[in-house]
């Protein structure tokens, strides 16, 4: 069911494109905000932050595709935007044997 008149079935093509559709759906948000995830580990690896096959393992599976997306949005109703994504995020990094922190955990305290 649509939410907006954007999404209607009948009215959508009246106020947006497809493309617009396309950047602005679910799926691509949080695709940027992995990429952001993914770009941070890069300079906090440069820094000396982070070890580098750290920063590669995260670079490496900031993929939206392995995210369930409607998931991520039932946590929002008891949390901020990005912690949710977070979340989900560092599991499949754990599932990765990565075992690490994402760059902004210990800003947004975000836990497991």
């Amino acid at each position: 069911m649509p939410s907006t008149v954007i999404d209607s079935q009948i009215f959508g093509s009246l106020y947006s494109t497809n493309e617009m559709r396309e950047i602005f759906r679910d799926k691509a948000w949080v695709q940027k905000w992995l990429d952001v995830e993914a770009a941070l580990a890069i300079a906090q690896a440069e820094l000396g932050i982070i070890p580098q096959e750290k920063a590669d393992i995260i670079s490496q599976h900031a993929n939206a595709d392995l995210l369930n997306v409607p998931a991520i949005g039932e946590y929002f109703l008891s949390s901020i935007t990005i912690a949710p994504l977070l979340k989900k995020f560092k599991k499949i990094l754990q599932t990765m044997r990565a075992n690490m922190s994402i760059g902004c955990d210990q800003v947004m305290g975000v836990q497991g």
